[in-house]
């Protein structure tokens, strides 16, 4: 067998190349590159992997660049009503009662079952549970 660092034997589109090259004729040479290559191009795109391959990549990079976006509007939101909150509190427009928001918050990510006042990791994947089941909702 062949060692790996050997070059491949050359085939007939090399070969014919090759004989314009030396012939001089480099246009011809060109033209029967690109003869060989669109050749070769057109019977890749018939087994319709590059379709394959494009379609993922697009909704794949798509998918990404949404979740980056809606991620970093969700941090902005959160930071806006955090400093909000306590701007107001400082100022002594409001008295927050930090006890019963973390109670109510907990309660509603442990979906009010009792879990010792702890969000663990079922409490979470109960979570994600329910934001598949709003995501998958009628789809088929």
């Amino acid at each position: 067998p062949p060692a790996y660092c050997d070059p491949p034997p050359p085939t007939d589109l090399i070969l014919k190349i090759a004989r314009h090259v030396t012939a001089g004729d480099f246009n011809a040479a060109a033209d029967e590159a690109g003869r060989g290559v669109g050749s070769a191009v057109g019977s890749v795109v018939k087994t319709g992997v590059p379709t394959q391959i494009s379609w993922g990549f697009g909704m794949g990079f798509v998918s990404g660049y949404t979740l980056k976006k809606v991620g970093k509007f969700a941090s902005f939101t959160f930071g806006v009503f955090f400093i909000t909150l306590q701007t107001l509190s400082y100022n002594g427009y409001i008295t927050v009662d930090y006890k019963t928001f973390e109670s109510d918050i907990i309660r509603r990510v442990t979906n009010g079952k009792s879990s010792g006042g702890k969000i663990d990791s079922g409490s979470v994947k109960e979570v994600g549970e329910r934001v598949m089941d709003v995501l998958g909702y009628n789809m088929p």
